[in-house]
C-alpha cells in the first residue's frame, strides 16, 4: 500500500534478545503515510511493543533500517535520535506515566519542554492540548486526584500538545473502560484529521476497527496488511515552529522545578537522608568556633604554665652584685622583655603571729623570700591590701606579704596590719598574696623586699633568679640575651630556665584537637555520603517509570543525570546549611552562659555549604548514572 507523504518507513527490521534466546522482529517492513491510524495487532508476545520501541527510536534494529520524514533515523548517535524523538514522535502508553508532584498542565509541558518549546509558551500550549481532551477544568489537578481515564487523556495531551507528525500508542485503552475506550479513540481519530500518522498497538477490537489500517504480527512476521476504509491522505506535518535548543538559563530554570518537585514530595526522607551531613557540618563549625572563641583563654593557662617566662638563676651567691643598675637597664631593655624582677631565696625561718608585741603566740618554720623592684609584675603576683613601693625596696622597709594559704592556716590568722616576727626580726604585714600562678610555693611564704632581706639576713641567701616577663614566642631570644648580660656580672654562666617548647605546645594540643574535630567531621560526611546514595538509589529504583517516560519524551542521559545529581546536592546543601546555623545558635548559647566573645571564622562560614554540597554530588553521582543508563523501553514496561 503506497500513497504520498510517508512519515515513516521500515525496511526489514529484525530484533533478537540474544539473552532470552527470543526474534521478537524479522523482515519488517511497512510505510504509513500523514493521517493514518495504523493498529498494530497479534497476540502477547507477536512483536508489537518491540516494533513500536524501534519506531519510536526507543530501541535499535539489528538489521534494517527506518526513515522519519524522509530522513534516515538509523545509526543515529543518542543524543541525535533523543533530539529527533523529542520534537517529531509522541507517546502513549498502557500506564499514563504522569509525574505524580506535577499537575496535569505541568505534566503536558513537561513534554512541550524536552520538544524544545519556549518556557513562555508552554503553558498556553499545554492549557489548549487539556481542553483539547475536555480537561479544561482539571489543569491544576495532581494525577492521584484524576480518575484513569482522565490521567490517560492527560497523557495524550502531552503526547500530542507539540503537533508531532508521528504519534505511538502501546495498549493506550487496556486499563480502560468502554466509555473511556470510546472518548480516547475520538482523540485518536482528531489528531489523524490534522495530519499525524498514528501507531497503535492494541488487543481491543474495537480500537483496531476505527483504524484506517490493520497491521497483523505473528511471532514477529507480519503476517496481514489491509485497509478498513478508504484513505483520505494528509500533508505530513512540517516541523513545529519555534521549537529550538533551550539557552543554558531556561535549563536551569526547568532543573530548579524539577528539584523542588522530586524533593518537594518526600520531604519526610529528606531530612531523614541528610541527618549525617547536617551532624557533620554542625560538629565542625561548633568545634572551630570553640577553637577561636577560647584561644584567648587557652592562650591565658599556658602563659600561667610558663610560656612567657624566663628565669635566669645566678651561681654566685653575692646578694647585692647579682645584677647591678646597667645589667638591669639592659634586662629591660631586650626587645619582648615586659617585666624584669628579681627574686632571692632567703631560706626556712621562724615566723610568729603577734597579738601585741613583745608577747608573741604561737610560731611556725616557713619560707622566706625576697622580692626586688618590679618583682610583683614579674612574678605575676595578685596582691590583696599594699604592695612594695619604689621606697621600700630602696630603704629595705621592714614589711611583708604573706601567702593567702599561710595566711589563713595558722591558728592565728594573719590580717594586713598584723605585725609577724620572723627569726626575731618585727615586721608589718601590708597585704596578702591571692595568686601566684608562677612560682605557687609563694602562697605558702612570707615575701619580703630584697633591700630588707639583705639588711636583716645577710647571710641567708641561698639563690637568687632573674624572672623575666615576656611577649609570646621572646622565651628563647630574651633568655640568650640575659645570660649574655648577667655572665659579665656572676663568676660563672648563668643559667636561663624557660619552657622552649611551650611557645609551641598551644598550637599543638589545638592541631591534636582540630585533627580529632576533623576525623569525626570527616566521618559524618562521608556517612552522610552515603546515607544519600542509599537514598537517592532508591529514589531511582522506585522513580523507573517516570525516568523512562522522561527519556521517552525526549530527555537525554546526562538531563537525568543532572536531575538526581541537583537532588542530592540540594539535599547535601541544605542539611549543611541547617547544620551551620544550629551550630552557631548552639555557640552563641554557650558563649553567653560562658560570659566569652565569640570569634567566628569566616572560611568555615563558607565552607560549610561548600562541603555540603561536595557531600551531595559524591553521594549523587553513582546512583545519576544508574539512572541516566536506564533503558526507557525497559522501564516503562515495568
Amino acid at each position: 500500500m503506497t500513497g504520498p507523504d510517508p512519515v515513516i518507513q521500515a525496511r526489514n527490521l529484525g530484533r533478537s534478545y540474544l539473552s532470552a534466546g527470543v526474534v521478537a522482529l524479522s523482515g519488517v517492513s511497512l510505510t504509513m503515510h500523514a493521517g493514518e491510524v495504523v493498529a498494530v495487532t497479534g497476540p502477547s508476545g507477536s512483536g508489537k511493543t518491540t516494533l513500536l520501541n524501534l519506531l519510536g527510536l526507543l530501541d535499535s534494529p539489528d538489521d534494517g533500517e527506518i526513515e522519519l520524514n524522509g530522513q534516515s533515523a538509523s545509526g543515529l548517535k543518542e543524543g541525535t535520535a533523543t533530539r529527533l524523538r523529542a520534537q517529531s514522535i509522541g507517546f502513549v502508553f498502557q500506564e499514563a506515566h504522569l509525574v505524580g508532584a506535577k499537575s496535569a498542565l505541568e505534566n503536558v509541558a513537561l513534554g512541550l519542554r524536552y520538544a524544545g518549546i519556549p518556557r513562555r509558551r508552554r503553558v498556553a500550549g499545554a492549557k489548549v492540548a487539556l481542553e483539547s481532551v475536555g480537561l479544561a477544568d482539571r489543569i491544576l489537578a495532581l494525577p492521584k486526584e484524576l480518575s484513569s481515564g482522565e490521567r490517560q487523556r492527560a497523557a495524550f495531551a502531552r503526547a500530542t500538545a507539540h503537533n508531532p507528525p508521528l504519534l505511538l500508542c502501546d495498549e493506550p485503552t487496556g486499563n480502560l473502560d468502554m466509555e473511556n475506550t470510546r472518548i480516547l479513540s475520538g482523540h485518536i481519530d482528531a489528531a489523524a484529521g490534522t495530519g499525524t500518522c498514528v501507531v497503535v498497538a492494541t488487543h481491543d477490537p474495537t480500537v483496531a476497527d476505527a483504524a484506517t489500517r490493520i497491521v497483523s504480527l505473528m511471532d514477529g512476521r507480519v503476517v496481514q496488511d489491509v485497509p478498513t476504509r478508504v484513505q483520505q491522505w494528509k500533508a505530513a506535518k512540517p516541523r513545529e515552529a519555534g521549537i529550538s535548543s533551550p539557552g543554558l538559563g531556561e535549563r536551569l530554570m526547568d532543573l530548579i522545578e524539577d528539584v523542588r518537585g522530586g524533593l518537594g514530595r518526600r520531604v519526610g526522607s529528606s531530612f531523614l537522608t541528610g541527618v549525617s551531613t547536617f551532624l557533620g557540618v554542625g560538629v565542625l563549625v561548633f568545634a572551630a568556633a570553640l577553637t577561636s572563641t577560647t584561644a584567648a583563654e587557652v592562650a591565658r593557662d599556658f602563659d600561667l604554665l610558663g610560656a612567657t617566662t624566663v628565669e635566669v638563676v645566678a651561681t654566685d651567691s653575692a646578694p647585692v652584685s647579682v645584677v647591678d643598675d646597667s645589667a638591669w637597664a639592659q634586662l629591660r631593655a631586650l626587645p619582648g622583655v615586659v617585666h624584669a624582677g628579681l627574686l632571692q631565696l632567703l631560706g626556712d625561718k621562724t615566723v610568729s603571729t603577734a597579738s601585741g608585741l613583745p608577747t608573741a603566740s604561737r610560731s611556725h618554720v616557713v619560707g622566706v623570700s625576697g622580692i626586688g623592684e618590679d618583682g610583683v609584675e614579674a612574678l605575676g603576683l595578685e596582691i590583696e591590701g599594699s604592695s612594695f613601693s619604689r621606697f621600700d625596696h630602696l630603704a629595705g622597709t621592714s614589711i611583708a606579704l604573706v601567702g593567702q594559704v599561710l595566711a589563713t592556716s595558722l591558728e592565728d590568722p594573719i590580717a594586713s596590719g598584723s605585725m609577724i616576727l620572723i627569726g626575731g626580726r618585727s615586721l608589718r604585714v601590708v597585704g596578702t598574696i591571692n595568686d601566684a600562678a608562677r612560682h605557687a610555693e609563694l602562697l605558702l611564704q612570707v615575701v619580703v623586699p630584697v633591700a630588707a632581706g639583705t639588711r636583716l639576713w645577710p647571710r641567708s641567701l641561698s639563690e637568687s633568679r632573674v624572672v623575666l616577663q615576656t611577649e609570646v614566642g621572646a622565651p628563647p631570644i630574651v633568655a640568650e640575651e640575659a645570660i649574655a648580660i648577667l655572665a659579665k656580672s656572676s663568676t660563672n654562666r648563668p643559667t636561663a630556665l624557660y619552657a622552649p617548647e611551650a611557645s609551641n605546645l598551644r598550637r599543638e594540643v589545638t592541631g591534636r584537637v582540630d585533627t580529632l574535630v576533623l576525623l569525626v567531621t570527616v566521618s559524618l560526611l562521608a556517612t552522610g555520603a552515603v546515607a544519600i546514595a542509599a537514598a537517592t538509589t532508591s529514589s531511582v529504583y522506585h522513580r523507573r517509570s517516570e525516568i523512562g517516560l522522561r527519556r521517552a519524551i525526549g530527555a537525554s542521559r546526562i538531563q537525568i543525570a543532572a536531575l538526581f545529581l541537583a537532588e542530592s546536592s540540594v539535599i547535601g546543601t541544605v542539611a549543611a546549611l541547617v547544620g551551620l546555623a544550629v551550630a552557631l545558635g548552639l555557640f552563641l548559647v554557650v558563649s553567653t552562659a560562658n560570659e566569652w566573645t565569640p570569634v567566628i571564622d569566616s572560611k568555615v562560614l563558607a565552607l560549610s555549604p561548600i562541603a555540603g554540597l561536595l557531600v551531595g554530588l559524591l553521594g549523587g553521582a553513582w546512583p545519576a548514572r544508574q539512572a541516566a543508563s536506564i533503558d526507557p523501553a525497559r522501564a516503562l514496561r515495568t
